[in-house]
């Protein structure tokens, strides 16, 4: 890893301790991860919850994650969580519940998909 992280900073024209190659570093190590998690969640489509356990990094990559939903502009919390729909936006689950239309659907603010409410799975950040 810190053999690819010297590589790509030079390759950019970056130095090594710049938040863009701490990015590129973080990706390279959480990329194989994301990618089966993404398989995964395309066969288990039924789930009800969708949790990502990420390995330990290092300290030099640890951060707190925090979302701030796009449509009601609040961070997230543990009682409103960030919801991954259908098409792959997040919105925070208050957002997801205003949109909740009679007979249980919702259209995305973002896209033209429509879909049932519980279709939307909460994220854990």
């Amino acid at each position: 890893v810190a053999q690819f992280s010297v590589v790509a900073s030079a390759a950019l024209g970056l130095p090594r301790d710049c938040h863009l190659s701490v990015c590129i570093c973080a990706g390279y190590l959480a990329q194989p991860i994301l990618a089966k998690y993404g398989l995964l969640r395309g066969k288990l489509r039924t789930a009800s919850t969708c949790e990502l356990q990420m390995p330990d990094f290092g300290p030099a990559l640890q951060f707190h994650s925090t979302f701030s939903c796009p449509v009601l502009q609040q961070t997230t919390t543990a009682s409103n969580p960030p919801m991954l729909l259908p098409c792959h936006h997040v919105l925070s689950q208050a957002a997801v519940t205003s949109l909740v239309r009679p007979g249980g659907r919702l259209k995305c603010p973002y896209c033209p998909t429509e879909f049932p409410f519980d279709q939307c799975l909460p994220l854990h950040l």
